[in-house]
């Protein structure tokens, strides 16, 4: 049975940005994601494709290009290899690795098999991934295995997924396990100075790295503060990380809502 790879991943996301890269290194060079937050080997000739969600980012690892277009309409291929990093609940805390990594999946399975996918699944027992310890299980389903790894540090819980046909085994597999032994964290916390950015009229005070820049906009009706961590000159300018507030002036008559009433109907006459 041919899938197509990405459409049951992609089913309930809300896309915000994508960072696409070109095929790059070789599986003897380290490759950082642009943020560097990770580093890991990649084989050479390997595509990357970073989607960022709802409190959650993917880092997508594929042997041929992928765009969004085509993660959004669901696309066949070979291998990939998935990072993703997302905040924990506060329900999702106070449980277990097993309990998570259960619940991860149920919801597999669910989402696979809206798609007319059967997912086969067992637990593989603890593993260990960028230094995280943690739990692990093999997915399979007609054509294809998976291997899946969860782990939690602090607030945030670390999930490595890859995959790949079976018939293609002998060719990616080696390819897939390097990545996942290979896999590092790396040291990306801000060790800067801070300082306290104001607007203008001083009603807005917040700390925040010395190097952001601010930019502020008043039209009369709204007053609007963005701090960003790159410089945001023209409106398509684009930035990873930022922070903005509203200040609405009298709302009530600033937007007007229009409100369309409809009269009742006659009441019903008793005879």
């Amino acid at each position: 049975m041919k899938r197509k790879l990405m459409r049951p991943l992609c089913t309930l996301l809300v896309f915000f940005s994508v960072l696409t890269m070109p095929a790059i290194g070789n599986a003897e060079e380290k490759f950082t994601d642009p943020m560097k937050y990770f580093s890991l080997p990649l084989p050479e000739g390997w595509h990357f494709l970073t989607v960022q969600v709802f409190g959650e980012r993917q880092y997508i690892f594929s042997p041929g290009p992928l765009s969004l277009e085509q993660l959004m309409k669901g696309y066949d291929l070979d291998a990939t290899f998935i990072f993703k990093v997302y905040a924990l609940s506060d329900n999702k805390r106070k449980m277990t690795m097993d309990e998570i990594l259960e619940k991860n999946i149920e919801y597999r399975t669910k989402v696979y098999g809206e798609h007319g996918i059967v997912l086969t699944t067992n637990s593989a027992g603890p593993g260990k991934a960028a230094g995280l310890k943690g739990v692990t299980a093999n997915i399979s389903q007609p054509d294809e295995k998976e291997f899946l790894f969860l782990g939690r540090k602090e607030s945030r819980l670390y999930e490595v997924h890859y995959s790949y046909k079976i018939n293609k085994e002998g060719q990616y597999l080696p390819l897939l396990k390097a990545m996942y032994q290979g896999l590092r964290l790396n040291d990306n916390r801000y060790k800067g100075g801070t300082k306290k950015f104001k607007d203008e009229k001083k009603t807005l005070s917040i700390i925040l790295p010395t190097k952001w820049y601010m930019k502020e906009r008043d039209d009369g009706k709204t007053a609007q503060v963005f701090i960003s961590r790159e410089k945001i000159v023209k409106d398509e300018d684009q930035f990873e990380v930022g922070i903005t507030t509203i200040k609405i002036r009298r709302f009530s008559e600033s937007f007007k809502i229009p409100i369309k009433t409809e009269s009742a109907p006659p009441a019903e006459q008793v005879v």
